[in-house]
C-alpha cells in the first residue's frame, strides 16, 4: 500500500506520549537551536531501555516552562491533522516538568491550555465533545453533568452571535470537502440509471420472445410478405 493512501486513511491512536511525539522542527524552535535527527533517534545498535530513553531528554528541556508546555501541546495538537488522526489518548509524566516555577496544576494548566488552542476545529460533532467534557470531567473527579450543562449554555449563546454569512460559508466549505475513502472500504455506487436501462432492454427482449412464439402459433411456421416467404423450421 502507498504511504499516502496510509497517510489519507482516517486514525485513532489509543496511547501516544507528548514528549516523544514533538517534531524535530518544534524541539528545534523551542529550544532556540538546530537540533539534529541524530539527537533524537537510536542508532540501529541499540543496546537497552536506558539508551534509548536518553533520547527524550531534548524534548523533555522543552517542557521545563508553562510557554515551552503551551506551545509544545498546541504543536502536537496541530500535527494530528496531518497524519489524518481523528480520535487520540495522549499521555504525559507532569511530575517530570514540576521545578521551582512550575508545579502541578500549573503543568496540568499550560498542556490543556495549549491543546485547548490546537484543537479549535478539531471536534466536528458536539456530541462527541460532550462526551469528552463528561467522561474527562469524572476523571478529573469533577461533576460532568453539570459541565455538560455548562457547555450547553456557552454553545447556545456562542453560537447565536454568529453571522449567518460565515454559517452560509461553513456550508459552502463543507460541501467542497472531497471525502477520502480508505481502500479496504467497500463504496456502492449509485447505478440507479444502468440498472433502468437493463431492465428496459429485458422487457424488450422478454416482449419480442413472446410475440414471436405468440405470432408462430397464429400462423403456422410460414410467413409470407408480398411474394417472399420465410419458413420457420422447429
Amino acid at each position: 500500500m502507498l504511504s499516502k493512501e496510509i497517510l489519507m486513511m482516517q486514525k485513532i491512536d489509543l496511547h501516544c506520549h507528548l514528549d516523544g511525539s514533538l517534531t524535530r522542527h518544534c524541539i528545534s524552535r523551542l529550544l532556540a537551536r538546530t537540533v539534529d535527527m541524530q539527537e533524537l533517534q537510536v542508532a540501529d545498535d541499540c543496546r537497552n531501555l536506558a539508551e534509548y530513553l536518553e533520547k527524550f531528554d531534548l524534548p523533555l528541556q522543552c517542557l521545563q516552562t508553562a510557554e515551552g508546555l503551551k506551545e509544545a501541546s498546541k504543536s502536537f495538537l496541530l500535527n494530528l491533522k496531518e497524519d489524518n488522526i481523528s480520535y487520540i489518548e495522549v499521555r504525559f509524566a507532569p511530575l517530570l516538568s514540576v521545578n521551582e516555577h512550575l508545579n502541578t496544576g500549573q503543568v496540568m494548566e499550560a498542556v490543556l491550555s495549549g491543546l485547548e488552542e490546537g484543537k479549535k476545529d478539531d471536534f466536528k460533532d458536539v456530541v462527541f465533545l460532550k462526551y469528552f467534557i463528561r467522561d474527562y470531567a469524572k476523571y478529573l473527579g469533577l461533576d460532568g453533568e453539570k459541565l455538560v450543562d455548562e457547555f450547553n449554555e456557552f454553545l447556545f449563546d456562542f453560537t447565536s452571535k454568529i453571522p449567518v454569512e460565515e454559517i452560509e460559508k461553513a456550508k459552502n466549505k463543507s460541501v467542497q470537502v472531497k471525502e477520502v475513502v480508505s481502500p479496504y472500504t467497500v463504496v456502492k455506487s449509485n447505478n440507479k440509471g444502468l440498472k433502468m436501462v437493463l431492465l428496459t432492454v429485458f422487457i424488450i427482449v422478454v416482449l419480442a420472445v413472446v410475440g414471436y412464439f405468440i405470432a408462430s402459433y397464429v400462423y403456422g411456421n410460414d410467413f409470407q410478405d408480398n411474394n417472399i416467404t420465410y419458413q420457420i423450421r422447429r
